[in-house]
């Protein structure tokens, strides 16, 4: 037959410890300081709260003069994308990129670029996450030539649904065919990088 034990403290054999101390309102309390808890997988955390944080880094050099889109590398022949592996399938998912993106035009006016960033959920093919506008880059009236670098900042808030693999991936272009556009450092170096942070928040 089920049965309550109601207790108001729970101490240690010899008393030596600080209690546990349970108040009337269900309240618990640990009375020790810097005390160790291990919390198991099936803990539910507040809506909102913060469950992982994975970052990566990528200085690897893209450079495309096309006017299609170009998948950004991570090594040579090798896609970067990003990814993290969801812990709830009920999570919310915020991904934070920091771009370096560079638009390069010699004897010209533009040096413009445009992205595409895509999400792929648990391998279930490439989507659109955002993208389509000019993301970076300048146009010289002078038509003298034209370098600009900056760090393009993107957001990408989603509800993946899913504890299996979120991944992203980047695509430039330009917009006129006598252009370059570049990710990361320049030829040959890593002396820019891009980054990309995505933050799990319990649903």
């Amino acid at each position: 037959m089920p049965s309550d034990l109601q207790v108001s403290n729970i101490r240690d054999l010899t008393n030596a410890n600080s209690a546990i101390t349970i108040a009337s309102d269900g309240q618990v309390t640990i009375e020790q300081n810097n005390p160790t808890l291990t919390l198991g997988s099936n803990t539910t955390f507040p809506s909102g709260h913060t469950l992982q944080i994975v970052s990566h880094t990528n200085a690897y050099n893209t450079d495309v003069t096309s006017t299609g889109y170009t998948v950004v590398d991570s090594a040579s022949g090798v896609d970067w994308e990003p990814q993290i592996t969801m812990l709830k399938s009920t999570s919310k998912l915020l991904a934070i990129f920091s771009l370096s993106l560079t638009g390069v035009r010699n004897g010209g006016s533009d040096g413009r670029g445009k992205f595409d960033l895509e999400q792929n959920i648990n391998g279930g093919g490439w989507s659109t996450a955002v993208g389509g506008s000019e993301a970076w880059g300048a146009y010289d009236y002078g038509s003298s030539g034209i370098w600009s670098n900056s760090l393009a900042s993107i957001q990408h808030y989603s509800s993946p649904n899913t504890t299996g693999i979120v991944k992203y991936r980047l695509s430039i272009r330009v917009t006129d065919s006598g252009a370059t556009v570049r990710h990361g450092g320049d030829p040959g170096t890593t002396n820019r990088q891009s980054q990309v942070t995505f933050i799990e928040i319990a649903g």
